[in-house]
């Protein structure tokens, strides 16, 4: 049976989700240059993870996206093995993350994974 997410990552996960949702909803309808504060929050919780928690936050935003099947171990190895090269512009440009995430999160409690 494939080990369980740590819960204090799942919880980071889903703190980065809200963060997303703030930071659609202080862009809706605005152009603006530099980082809003829920930008920049968004990008400094992504920064601090550690590499096993950016390569499972990538796995949890593909699997949630739904576009590439639900294989979450494969996802993990291939994001554990480019996770460095993907920075946090790239996860956090990501449209709509916080729908991506929370959608992950779901097919792994469902699969008593979170």
């Amino acid at each position: 049976m494939p080990k369980r997410i740590d819960p204090s990552l799942v919880a980071e996960i889903e703190r980065i989700a809200t963060l997303a949702d703030k930071v659609h909803l202080a862009l809706v309808g605005q152009e603006m240059a530099g980082l809003t504060d829920e930008e920049f929050g968004l990008n400094q919780a992504i920064e601090l993870l550690d590499h096993e928690g950016r390569a499972t936050l990538l796995a949890v935003m593909i699997l949630g996206r739904g576009d590439n099947g639900t294989d979450f171990e494969r996802f993990l190895q291939d994001m554990r093995e480019r996770g460095e090269s993907l920075g946090v512009g790239y996860i956090s440009g990501k449209a709509p993350l916080a729908e991506y995430l929370r959608n992950g999160i779901a097919i792994l409690r469902n699969k008593g994974r979170a």
